[in-house]
């Protein structure tokens, strides 16, 4: 059986199992594109990411993890595997609630992956009023910061 290289898991009803028994199946083993958007990975263990993240990290090219419901836990959780992602070049949790603090982690994770280069972020929750409105003024102050934690990165993209 030829390897998997490209999964594509979209708006639908997965659990944990079903991510547990991906990650041990051996045909995802040179996984190159892993997109998950629209997966509620909400109260997924963290761990079950991790250990397919982990499987394929020699390999995989590109992370979608978009609209998945994904917790600042959770994503600082599975930052070590994400970190040993070596091929990754396209990264994005774009339609998650996250916090800035989280992105800054991140960015600071992904900043030894040197064939990374596209990364997409939802505004972080500081972007937000207390009624979840979009507030420009304070989204141009969190731009702000974060383009100064990657110039402290070395890393201005």
């Amino acid at each position: 059986m030829s390897p998997l290289e490209n999964l594509a898991i979209t708006n639908c009803l997965l659990t944990e199992s079903d991510v547990t028994h991906l990650s041990q199946c051996p045909s995802i083993s040179q996984l190159k594109g892993l997109d998950l958007s629209g997966i509620t990975l909400t109260n997924f263990s963290p761990d079950v990411l991790q250990g397919l993240l982990e499987k394929v990290a020699s390999t995989l090219q590109e992370l979608d993890l978009e609209l998945c419901g994904i917790t600042d836990s959770q994503l600082e959780a599975i930052l070590p595997a994400l970190s040993h992602c070596s091929a990754l070049t396209s990264f994005s949790v774009r339609g998650n609630l996250l916090s800035l603090a989280i992105v800054q982690k991140v960015l600071g994770c992904t900043t030894g992956l040197p064939g990374l280069c596209q990364e997409l972020y939802p505004p972080p929750r500081e972007s937000y009023s207390s009624l979840g409105t979009l507030l420009p003024g304070r989204l141009a102050q969190v731009r702000a910061e974060l383009l100064e934690s990657l110039r402290a990165l070395g890393r201005p993209r």
